[in-house]
């Protein structure tokens, strides 16, 4: 892995509301529908706001299972209003 020369982040411990794609060979353009909805109706709403923390986009994405098995998770940094 040296040779992608990653950078190390340390990511402080957050509540984060987890939202997922169904699963399917390519669940890219759902990602974004979902992103969407997550901004316009559930962030919309009067108990939690999103707060200075990083989203987080984690890609299910191996060959086990076949490829119709890929998601995506969508994780926001959420706190109580």
């Amino acid at each position: 892995m040296d040779k992608f020369k990653f950078e190390e982040i340390i990511i402080p411990e957050r509540t984060y509301a987890v939202f997922e794609t169904d699963k399917q060979r390519m669940p890219v353009p759902e990602y974004f529908d979902i992103r969407k909805q997550i901004a316009a109706e559930w962030l919309s709403n009067e108990e939690y706001r999103m707060i200075n923390a990083p989203e987080l986009a984690v890609y299910h994405w191996g060959i086990v299972g076949g490829y119709a098995d890929r998601t995506i998770e969508i994780r926001i940094p959420i706190e109580k209003k």
